[in-house]
């Protein structure tokens, strides 16, 4: 088994080369490179049969490296992102290990490697794997700004039960039936949520699959949508006619 490791971080490749000779004592560890032109330049010549590779590199992020190489040799990525930023692309790729990596996550990837060795892996892609690692780093880091007179603390978007917009205000409501109001438009709001957790049903509303209490049929194949806590507006608890064709698919997590 012949092996590549991007890793800018000395003691973290020492420690990954160390844990892979211990759990594979006949793997080859053909090289430990730590930037994305050293990466490009070896994969020119060479075909190791599974890289692990850090994600943030000393001088970019490492899909850099397959974009260009257009490599299909299996992957696992090691990254200090929380695990919620990585769902993205846990199915595409062989698997990602959390810094520190340990023992057992290790030996996991590893098998499931062992098990595909034979079988031709598509190529993934990369660039919006890095556009959703971008993008759910967002959505964990994001927080907005309260004022309630002279007071002021800070909500959490992605632990709302809904938002709403009403004369152009907007207005956050938590799972407990609060309601804040916020600085941010309500297409702000949208493009920094989860999008498997949050959907715009209409132009003044987005709703949390899991404060979706019950739903009925509406005139014209709409879709009605009785929240909890309780949205007392029941006109605009309605799914608009150009949404609700991707509103059933986002119920199925097919979008």
């Amino acid at each position: 088994m012949k092996i590549l490791i991007l890793e800018d971080e000395i003691p973290a490749s020492e420690r990954l080369t160390k844990l892979i000779l211990e759990i594979e004592p006949d793997a080859e560890i053909i090289s430990t490179l730590d930037s994305i032109g050293d990466g490009i330049d070896f994969l020119k010549k060479n075909k190791p049969d599974i890289i692990f590779s850090d994600i943030e590199l000393s001088d970019g992020l490492s899909f850099e490296v397959f974009s260009v190489t257009e490599t299909n040799i299996p992957i696992v990525f090691t990254t200090a992102y929380h695990q919620y930023a990585l769902r993205a692309f846990e199915a595409n790729a062989i698997d990602y290990l959390l810094k520190p990596v340990k023992r057992v996550d290790l030996q996991r990837a590893l098998a499931r490697f062992i098990t595909r060795i034979g079988f031709e892996r598509p190529l993934i892609n990369y660039e919006a794997l890095a556009d959703a690692i971008n993008r759910k780093n967002v959505i964990e880091t994001k927080r907005y700004l309260v004022k309630y007179g002279v007071k002021m603390f800070v909500v959490n978007p992605n632990e709302a039960a809904f938002f709403y917009s009403v004369e152009k205000s907007t207005f956050m409501v938590s799972p407990e039936g609060k309601t804040y109001p916020l600085d941010e438009s309500l297409t702000t709001v949208e493009n920094d949520l989860d999008n498997k957790r949050f959907f715009r049903i209409n132009r003044n509303v987005i709703v949390n699959i899991a404060h979706i209490e019950s739903m009925k049929s509406y005139s014209k194949g709409r879709v009605q949508v009785k929240l909890k806590p309780e949205y007392n507006n029941e006109k605009l608890s309605i799914v608009s006619a150009e949404r609700s064709s991707h509103f059933r698919k986002w119920l199925k997590g097919e979008l």
